[in-house]
């Protein structure tokens, strides 16, 4: 292996999700998510990702907000014993979302660190196509919603 390169962290990760409308023009979804790295440093992250968007244009377009926020642990083993290492970061940011056709959209998410440990801005683009093998032919594109931006990492 050459000098500086890093071994695989191999992972395991659990997710849950969920998303409400609470009406035809306002939209909530949350994701809870816990991934632990089984080798190595065995860091482990706890995840909390909310968004709400408005439908600003009917099946084309929402604008909204979303909140993340992480606490990760990790436990790098030196000669000395087990160094521990603990953070927690905190963001919140716009959300758009934009669909050109009804099996594509765009998304942009800006997110702004809230937490010392957080980093001060991360954005995110996002391009997706949506497969939709159990829906009929007859849905419009009018009847299709807009749903919150979900971002995996």
């Amino acid at each position: 292996m050459p000098v500086g390169a890093s071994t695989p962290n191999p992972r395991t990760r659990i997710f849950s999700g969920c998303c409400w409308e609470f009406s035809k023009w306002l939209h909530f979804g949350a994701n809870l998510s816990f991934e632990r790295q089984i080798s190595g440093d065995l860091e482990t992250v706890y995840e909390l990702n909310a968004a709400l968007s408005y439908v600003a244009i009917d099946s084309k377009l929402t604008v909204g907000a979303e909140f993340l926020v992480e606490y990760e642990t990790a436990a790098e083993r030196e000669d000395d014993g087990v160094d521990r290492t603990y953070a927690t970061s905190a963001m919140l940011g716009p959300t758009i979302l934009y669909k050109p056709t009804r099996n594509t959209h765009l998304g942009l998410v800006t997110l702004f660190g809230l937490t010392h440990d957080a980093p001060s801005v991360e954005a995110f683009f996002i391009f997706g196509i949506d497969f939709e093998p159990f829906s009929s032919r007859s849905t419009s594109s009018s009847d299709t919603p807009v749903r919150p931006v979900r971002r995996y990492r």
